[in-house]
């Protein structure tokens, strides 16, 4: 006979987690927030997805958020670009295998344009490409809220890169970790009022040719993040 754990048996489940039927995931992320205090060195790795999920995790705010197809007009600022700039960093540390790059328009006091993170030491560089909105909807095939005021994310896999595994696997690896960093940065962009919308079909000669980079890197995911728009209806 199967046995089922019962999670709400173990662990109090607070009374909106237990509405959703998000037990399991509550248990989770409790003995996630348990590893990160001082268990295993695989928790430690992505304590920058754990303390944004576990610290502060407004639950019923995640429930009203909603995926982003139209933006608002409301500026994206500095202070919101530093915030995720930072905690896209935090994230490359313990992601070695990954790197990124940025689309800007309308940001603050930034041109729009095309760049790349660099570690050492930290910088942005900005690529040689012309500014063309067109181009970010060719980057993601066609997608019409690729473009507005707001900040796009681009993670790819630098072959080249620190390895663990074999190629196979550094490749799945490497979309987990696209994962847990894009779940990063909507939580960090949720928290400052964000919506956010990830896709994998990103156009890998586009991404080459608008951010000028090596053969050793492949684009895997495209994330923009911007204030949505708030219909007057």
């Amino acid at each position: 006979m199967m046995l089922v754990h019962d999670f709400r048996a173990s662990r109090d489940v607070p009374a909106e987690w237990e509405r959703h039927n998000w037990e399991r995931p509550y248990s989770f992320l409790s003995t996630a927030a348990e590893d990160v205090s001082g268990a295993t060195l695989r928790a430690v790795e992505h304590d920058y997805l754990f303390d944004k999920v576990v610290s502060g995790f407004d639950c019923k705010r995640v429930l009203s958020r909603r995926s982003l197809t139209r933006h608002s007009s409301v500026p994206f600022t500095d202070a919101a670009a530093r915030i995720i700039i930072r905690s896209l960093y935090q994230a490359l540390l313990r992601e070695p295998s990954l790197f990124a790059c940025l689309i800007t328009q309308s940001v603050g006091e930034w041109p729009d344009g095309y760049w790349i993170l660099d570690h050492t030491p930290r910088a942005l560089i900005p690529a040689s490409s012309q500014w063309e909105p067109g181009d970010v909807r060719r980057l993601i095939q066609g997608q019409g809220w690729a473009t507005g005021p707001g900040m796009a994310i681009v993670l790819g896999i630098d072959w080249d890169g620190p390895r663990r595994y074999g190629p196979d696997h550094q490749y799945a690896e490497a979309l987990a970790a696209c994962g847990r960093v894009g779940h990063a940065l909507v939580l960090e962009g949720l928290n400052i009022g964000l919506s956010s919308r990830m896709t994998p079909a990103v156009h890998e000669s586009t991404a080459q040719q608008l951010f000028d980079l090596h053969q050793s890197r492949d684009c895997l995911y495209f994330l923009r993040l911007a204030h949505p728009h708030v219909s007057t209806r």
